[in-house]
């Protein structure tokens, strides 16, 4: 249970001992009324060492801190501090050749009246201060003596003997507990007193933000920002106006308010820098802090959960830190931790904490030289811990994810006064976290550095960091040794402004010989001070350009993340739980989606924990969730990440600005259930029907899976979606037979409608923002790139189309002039090439053949066209009179039924093309008859229609973003897969809705809305009469029409015969 952190450390640490040192007295058993001696103090002399020996003291101590399973005091920090503390006897100490100041002022106090009379619980589940006392007191009761001076034995064992055997009654080693399970209830181990949660409060907590840019980040962050008041301080361009989702709570400052309220003084806070930040921390009521940049992204732990920033920063903030010793369990206040062995019980009592440390995912921070270096390192790998930093060493503070205690540290976190204007940049939270941690120290105040992660998503031009950073490459060497050796604080400074001001001072005395900036700097720390301390007593008004008040409460307030601090019940969690965000110049889509909460085995964050516990390599991306470059092909989990894309959709529905949650609202029921995934693991893979060879288990588990579906039921089945990313005949038949699901276009079913979709595709170059400024038509390198596996692999994969093209191609090396570039790929899914290489060939060739493979879908065909590749295919008479070739083979599937969002004249009006965004493939897909007519079709056209070329690159250009689907800033672009989807589903709802008994008024969960049975009623559409046309093409139109939307609906009908087939 979560509790109150322990009283400041004056009440613990300053004790003065209650017991006289017993030195003399005869060494008599001690007895419940008897103590132990105090240790006498050391002898003591005055030392002062140079900056070589304290970096090297500081480094031996830290090291030998860390080693596992043992513990070793850290003494470290500055002794430049000549201090005069008063001993356990009395004496004056005045011997720090050990002991240096930072740590001494903090740690020379009672220690003995401390483990003797102190709680035995510091936190809830964590042990205190009094345990020593506690557990004496408790072997005591045995009734046997303990002999304190023993020199040959051990002085306790005949109690210890007593209270196992009599008070325990025995240790049993099977079960590792006691005979008898109470025995140690004596002790009163448990809550803190005063225990309360240690859930985020709105209250007491303000979100600060920075910002150039809309705030449609904040999207993402919705499920934990919700309830939470946000300030955002805009930076840039004064006069854009800021879009900010309508759910936020707000206040925006511009620099007009930042003028109003600070008058002249207001260049303290810093222009065209991230410092800006500064006025969201002045101006702030609340009393903790949390601060996040604009390109921050929720991250997910080691088990595929969402982490909730906002909860882990108020642990951190609410429990203490243990600045003078490090526990090698790192944070011993979180459950499932403790202090270690050889941990003194007298400082466990830690301190408070005033600053909590975040940190990243994906871009590290590194500076402008460290990203010249290692341009392509990603962050990839979550280490879930939390550490204090010891006292006396510093740490680069970043800003863009940290929370802080205005009252504990307020002042001493300004950022550094940068930006426009100034010698240096980027600087600014650097110097906030020498400060902090310098005032922090001095005043006794702890700083945790750890979790939680967020992702940081983009990566800064390192050259516009370099010239803005290049100076401090210089400075920081000599601004942190000013830290480390020079600073010091007077008894006076007994609160973070003081101390800060004093702080100023000696900046002003000290550096300003290096450069007149550090004048300025100290100048800005005085009045910021001062600022600070008028804004607390309430004579400075802060007046915002724009605010927005609403009264939602939070969402997932508990939630930290699966696992992590045992607060969550397995039950998913992430999700968005209030329907209040109007997306601008988003998505158009009204449709009302309804997403399941699943039991947690059936859900997405299920699927993660379980490739995530495998130790098979994996590439440096994700599972489709998140923007990212694939640095290389990591054998199955990249191949199957095609397959994936259930989990893109399920975060996009999640987090979908017209979903609900009563589910009478729903038009739609999203079923996020990533059946696809689970068939395609990278560590297994199960295909036809998903059987894997256990023709029971997978389906056993779907059947279970839809049994959980409280509001599936025969009739309002037709509304329920599916996603199935997979070949559909790759599916478990409980699904497939489903009305309605998304798939990559295999076969169809009769009596379901399978929405085509493509695959994810999480590469930054092909996003759709990405995709508006591609030039779409520039001259391209090569004239056909060809990169085909043709190995057999169970007798399915390779056809003699793939060999053949592979052969003519490598026997013509060059095609009006331009070379062609084949690969064959080794194997199964070796590529010669790697990921980022065959992007660039596909982005530099006019052609790119798709040939067939096991199955119509072929991710290739997706690739090519997004890089700019013209794609080419053999085409081949289709079935069921489908003027429309197969691009697969022979008696097949149209491409209509077989590619995503398919324009056909055959099914379709024009209207139809316009108001649905269809694809029109004929207008950039070449189609020859055979493989031996690539290269003269192809030639052709280098030669003698370059305008061709032209209109199928334009027409490329056009549908590109359909075959992507945005994420990160990118999210809910219209027009991309999502949207497309989107437009797919409310047709489909729109016609299924018009042809249901119940129309509009209909009660949907009493009744249904619709359901399976829409009978023939138009196979006759004509009944007795006849077609007004005699072409017999009426007819297999009907037919056609009748599969595809099981059995049609009349007004379908209508929309597409009205041109040519109306009846008499």
């Amino acid at each position: 249970m979560a509790m109150d952190p322990p009283p400041p450390p004056e009440s613990v640490f300053r004790l003065r001992r209650r017991n006289k040192s017993r030195r003399g007295q005869s060494k008599l058993p001690i007895t419940q009324t008897q103590h132990a001696p105090a240790p006498q103090p050391r002898p003591s002399t005055q030392k002062k060492s140079s900056l070589q020996q304290l970096i090297l003291s500081n480094i031996i101590s830290f090291s030998l801190g860390v080693i596992c399973c043992t513990t070793y005091w850290i003494w470290i920090g500055s002794t430049t501090q000549e201090s005069n503390f008063t001993s356990t006897s009395g004496a004056r100490a005045t011997d720090h050749s050990l002991v240096n100041g930072v740590v001494a002022k903090h740690v020379i106090f009672d220690w003995e009246a401390a483990i003797e009379s102190g709680s035995i619980t510091s936190l809830g589940g964590t042990t205190g201060v009094g345990v020593p006392g506690k557990i004496r007191e408790w072997l005591l009761q045995s009734g046997a003596s303990i002999d304190e001076y023993a020199q040959d034995h051990f002085g306790s064992e005949l109690a210890v003997i007593e209270a196992e055997e009599n008070m325990c009654k025995g240790w049993d080693f099977e079960t590792s507990n006691f005979g008898n399970v109470d025995c140690t209830s004596s002790l009163g181990f448990g809550s803190y007193e005063g225990k309360r949660s240690l859930l985020p409060d709105p209250n007491e907590i303000d979100i600060v933000t920075p910002s150039i840019r809309n705030l449609d980040f904040l999207n993402e962050w919705r499920e934990f920002f919700q309830g939470f008041h946000i300030i955002i301080i805009q930076d840039g361009d004064q006069g854009v106006s800021l879009d900010i989702p309508d759910w936020v709570d707000y206040e925006l400052h511009k620099r007009v308010d930042i003028k109003r309220a600070l008058g002249k003084n207001h260049w303290i806070i810093s222009q065209k820098d991230a410092s800006i930040r500064n006025y969201g921390f002045l101006l702030s009521k609340k009393r903790y802090i949390f601060t996040i940049d604009d390109d921050c992204r929720p991250a997910y732990d080691n088990r595929g959960h969402k982490i909730n920033p906002l909860a882990f920063h108020y642990r951190n903030l609410k429990t203490p830190s243990t600045p003078y010793m490090l526990n090698t369990l790192y944070d011993p206040y979180e459950d499932g931790s403790d202090f270690v062995r050889g941990y003194p019980y007298s400082l466990r009592s830690g301190v408070p904490t005033g600053v909590s440390h975040g940190i990243w995912m994906n871009q590290p921070d590194y500076d402008a030289p460290t990203q010249l270096l290692k341009v392509r390192e990603r962050v990839s790998r979550i280490h879930e811990m939390v550490l204090t930093v010891p006292a006396g060493i510093f740490f680069p503070l970043c800003s863009m994810n940290l929370a802080f205690d205005r009252t504990l540290i307020g002042p001493a976190m300004m950022q550094g006064l940068m930006g426009e204007g100034m010698p240096w940049a980027r600087y600014d939270d650097m110097f906030s976290g020498w400060a902090s941690k310098s005032v922090a120290d001095h005043l006794g105040i702890g700083i945790k550095s750890g979790m939680p992660y967020i992702r940081h998503d983009k990566a800064s031009n390192p050259f516009v960091n370099l010239k803005k950073e290049y100076k401090g490459l210089w400075w920081q060497e000599i601004v942190l040794r000013f830290f480390m050796t020079e600073v010091t604080y007077s008894a006076q400074a007994d609160t973070p402004s003081k101390a800060y001001k004093e702080l100023a001072g000696q900046i002003r005395a000290t550096l300003t010989s290096t450069h007149q900036y550090f004048d300025k700097l100290a100048t800005s720390m005085e009045l910021w001070t001062d600022f600070w301390d008028r804004a607390e007593n309430g004579d400075l008004k802060f007046l915002p350009s724009r605010q927005n008040k609403t009264a939602l409460d939070p969402i997932n307030q508990g939630y930290y993340s699966k696992g992590t601090y045992f607060t969550e019940t397995g039950k998913n969690l992430n999700l968005v739980r209030h329907n209040d965000i109007t997306r601008k110049e988003r998505s158009s889509a009204k449709l009302k989606v309804f997403v399941y909460e699943l039991e947690h085995e059936f859900t997405l964050e299920k699927y993660i924990e379980d490739i995530n516990s495998h130790s098979q390599p994996r590439s440096n991306c994700d599972w489709n969730m998140n923007v990212c470059a694939e640095e290389n092909w990591i054998g199955q989990y990249s191949s199957m990440r095609q397959y994936g894309a259930d989990a893109t959709l399920i975060k996009l529905f999640r987090s979908y600005a017209n979903r609900v949650f009563d589910p009478a609202d729903a038009d739609i029921f999203v079923v996020p259930f990533p059946h696809s995934s689970i068939c395609r693991t990278y560590v297994h893979q199960c295909w036809t029907k998903c059987r894997c060879g256990r023709d029971t288990e997978e389906a056993m588990r779907v059947e279970k899976m839809l049994k959980s579906l409280k509001y599936l039921n025969d009739k309002t089945k037709t509304f329920h979606l599916f996603l199935l990313t997979g070949d559909t005949e790759n599916h478990a038949d409980a699904l497939t037979s489903m009305p309605l699901y998304v798939s990559l276009g295999g076969q169809e079913f009769k009596g379901s409608t399978n929405i085509v979709i493509p695959p994810a595709n999480t590469e930054p170059e092909y996003q759709p923002s990405a995709l508006a400024k591609f030039d779409w038509t520039k001259p391209k390198k090569t004239a056909v790139f060809l990169n085909v596996g043709l190995v057999k692999i169970n007798k399915r994969l390779v056809n003699s189309e793939r060999r053949d093209a592979f052969s003519v191609l490598e026997k013509t090396p060059f095609i009006a002039g331009l070379p062609v570039e084949v690969h064959e790929i080794l194997g199964h899914r070796q590529f010669v090439l790697s990921t980022q290489e065959t992007w660039q060939k596909y982005r530099e060739s006019y052609f790119c053949p798709i040939l067939p493979g096991d199955l119509p879908y072929q991710k290739r065909f997706y690739d090519v066209v997004a890089a700019g590749c013209i794609p080419v295919v053999i085409a081949y008479a289709s079935r069921d009179n489908n003027p429309h070739k197969s691009w697969w083979k022979q008696g097949s599937h149209g491409y209509n039924v077989t590619h995503p969002f398919a324009y056909s004249n055959f099914t379709h009006t024009v209207e139809d093309k316009q108001r649905l965004g269809l694809v029109d493939y004929s207008e950039f897909v070449v189609e020859v008859d055979s493989v031996h007519s690539i290269v003269p079709v192809l030639e052709s056209l280098l030669k003698n229609d370059s305008e061709a070329i032209l209109h199928m690159q334009t027409a490329i250009a056009k549908v590109a973003k359909k075959f992507v689907y945005g994420l990160g800033d990118d999210m809910y672009t219209p027009g991309d897969a999502f949207d497309n989807i989107l437009i797919q589903l409310e047709e489909y709802h729109s016609l299924r809705r018009s042809s249901s008994k119940g129309g509009e008024g209909f009660d949907f969960l009493q009744e249904g809305r619709g359901g399976v049975e829409t009978k023939s009623e138009t196979v006759s559409f004509c009944g007795d009469r006849k077609w007004k046309t005699t072409d017999t093409s009426c007819d297999s139109r009907v037919s056609f029409l009748t599969d595809r939307y099981n059995l049609a609906i009349p007004m379908a009908i209508q929309a597409v015969l009205k041109e040519n087939c109306a009846c008499v």
